[in-house]
């Protein structure tokens, strides 16, 4: 008995290895490296949709971010908001 639990925790704990190796190789790839494999795993658009739509998410609202920050904020003026003659 004691000899099949220690072959249990053993496999357990190289599940739990290559669980690590794959997050790693995961968070390596971007939000649209990740749709790519997807699509090549699954076929175009077809399977994982609420992985699908949250990834696509992810993507709209990094384009949304960076056209904010593009955008130049009126009514400063060297770092320093103009005041209004008069007052």
């Amino acid at each position: 008995m004691a000899n099949v639990r220690k072959n249990q925790r053993h496999r357990k704990e190289g599940r739990h290895k290559e669980a690590q190796v794959r997050l790693e190789a995961r968070q390596n790839l971007s939000t649209q490296d990740v749709l790519d494999l997807l699509d090549q795993r699954l076929g175009k658009g077809l399977g994982a949709l609420k992985e699908r739509k949250r990834l696509n998410g992810l993507i709209e609202a990094a384009k949304k971010t960076s056209v904010s920050n593009t955008k130049k904020k009126k009514g400063k003026k060297n770092g320093k908001e103009e005041q209004k003659e008069g007052t």
